[in-house]
């Protein structure tokens, strides 16, 4: 399968991952990338993105999950662009 060609439920694992959504408290549906950017500066976050793009691009081949990892660096990539307007 292709990157370009990946289904709905292909990117569930990248764009809505539910270990990363808070469950409970005063924000259950908070994720936490946007709790992160919330967070940070706004060069901390373009760092952060950067820095994941880079780990998952750089790992992609050695985990055994290839096109999740490329999935998540071009999510981060895309989270990057939208950070630079």
């Amino acid at each position: 399968m292709s990157i370009d060609n990946a289904t709905p439920s292909d990117w569930d694992k990248v764009t809505k991952p539910h270990h990363y959504a808070t469950k409970s408290g005063k924000y259950p549906n908070l994720e936490c990338i946007n709790f992160i950017e919330a967070a940070l500066t706004p060069e901390e976050y373009r760092g952060y993105c950067k820095g994941n793009v880079l780990k998952y691009s750089w790992r992609c081949d050695h985990k055994g999950a290839t096109m999740d990892d490329l999935r998540k660096a071009r999510k981060y990539l895309d989270w990057l662009i939208e950070a630079q307007v």
